[in-house]
């Protein structure tokens, strides 16, 4: 029994003189930690978040860019705060004694005065940013405000209801920045980026509106698009020619939310179709039915690896023509045709586009031009085909303009 009674003791002094020296180590950290805290917070000092780039965001082909930039703004908060957090982990060491020794209190303390210390700084370096108006910094910014407050929480000092409005509100920016630059002609910035930011604005507070935002996106999705086309079909010594113009001057769209992409307004093509036909001892012209069901559809690419612009269309002519054929004397008799332009255009461009539904209508003629991104005319390419069958050769050329009209 003596010799456990001694023991006891023994471990007694040996714990006594450990949290002296601990103790010792404690006041020497403390010391350092109130250094930090009485150093003046000096803004002009901080360190410039990484420049971030937000168009693409999600695309497959800036995957890499996106995750070094997020990782980038992550480790921002380190750099801005270096000085704290250090101080911070120096007290790690003492966390397995702190109970025991009695001084677990005084460490949460110290920890929560450098904590909020970090909050402070990272408010005032994001509200310097937004004052800068250099929205590239804003990712770095705004990590390392939402960073300091949960850290803050997390030792359970106050929220910081300050740092996740400045979180909100530069998210909100970013996404008024989106639809701006979608205003000048940069379809990089599409709808995952402006959703990306107004959602995470949301979270932190923001009272945005997902709707009012996606109703702004689909204003400035307006387009006018123009489509020329010459047709010729030879047979023998029997020869037609067409002459297209169509236009929709306001093509624009609405978000569905049940299939996650948008629908074209139907508004009819404005159209005009001339005909031409020559024949022995006489001649020929296209009357009635030049104005048939048409529609265009886009699809603009801009985050594939090779950006580019869909031209979907419904029809290239009538589904009936009615012709006057007419002798050298004028005198003229009606002649009704089956699709002949319609028959002959695609003969003729055949393998120039695809065929593709959308949600099981169509088919839709699909025509691919290049994205002349940052440009107000985005598309701009001329398709010409030819094909012999027997004795008919079928001609075509078909020239495709869209121009935005935000």
């Amino acid at each position: 029994m003596k010799f456990f009674v001694f023991v006891l003791l023994f471990n007694n002094i040996i714990m006594a003189n450990d949290c002296t020296s601990k103790r010792a180590e404690l006041n020497q950290k403390i010391n350092s930690s109130e250094s930090v805290l009485d150093s003046a917070i000096k803004p002009e000092n901080f360190p410039s978040p990484a420049s971030s780039e937000y168009n693409c965001l999600g695309a497959p082909k800036e995957n890499r860019r996106d995750t070094q930039q997020n990782a980038q703004a992550s480790m921002y908060n380190s750099a801005l705060n270096n000085s704290e957090l250090s101080a911070m982990a120096a007290f790690d060491s003492l966390i397995p004694s702190a109970e025991v020794c009695g001084f677990s209190e005084e460490i949460l303390d110290i920890k929560q005065r450098l904590a909020n210390r970090m909050t402070v700084k990272a408010n005032l370096n994001a509200e310097k940013i937004r004052a800068s108006g250099k929205i590239d910094q804003y990712l770095g910014a705004i990590d390392a405000v939402i960073d300091s407050a949960k850290l803050l929480e997390s030792l359970g000092g106050n929220r910081s209801s300050r740092a996740y409005q400045l979180a909100s509100d530069m998210f909100i920016e970013l996404a008024d920045y989106s639809l701006e630059q979608l205003n000048k002609h940069d379809f990089r910035f599409d709808l995952n980026v402006l959703l990306t930011f107004v959602r995470k604005a949301i979270l932190f507070g923001h009272s945005a509106s997902i709707d009012q935002y996606i109703k702004q996106f689909e204003r400035a999705l307006r387009f006018q698009v123009f489509i020329e086309g010459k047709t010729n079909l030879l047979i023998d010594d029997f020869e037609i020619d067409y002459f297209t113009n169509m236009i929709n001057p306001e093509l624009h769209a609405s978000y569905n939310e049940e299939w996650n992409e948008f629908d074209w307004n139907p508004n009819p093509m404005v159209q005009k179709i001339e005909g031409k036909l020559d024949v022995d001892d006489g001649y020929g012209k296209l009357v009635g039915n030049k104005n048939f069901d048409n529609q265009v559809i886009l699809d603009i690419r801009a985050c594939d690896m090779v950006p580019y612009v869909k031209v979907k269309m419904k029809e290239f002519g009538p589904a009936k023509e009615n012709w006057l054929i007419c002798d050298d004397e004028d005198d003229c008799q009606a002649f009704p045709f089956p699709t002949t332009l319609k028959a002959v255009a695609t003969h003729a461009l055949m393998g120039n586009f695809r065929y593709e539904t959308i949600r099981g209508v169509g088919p839709f003629y699909t025509f691919e031009l290049p994205l002349k991104n940052l440009e107000s005319e985005i598309g701009n390419r001329e398709y010409i085909g030819s094909k012999t069958m027997d004795e008919m050769t079928f001609k075509s050329t078909y020239q495709f303009k869209v121009i935005h009209t935000p």
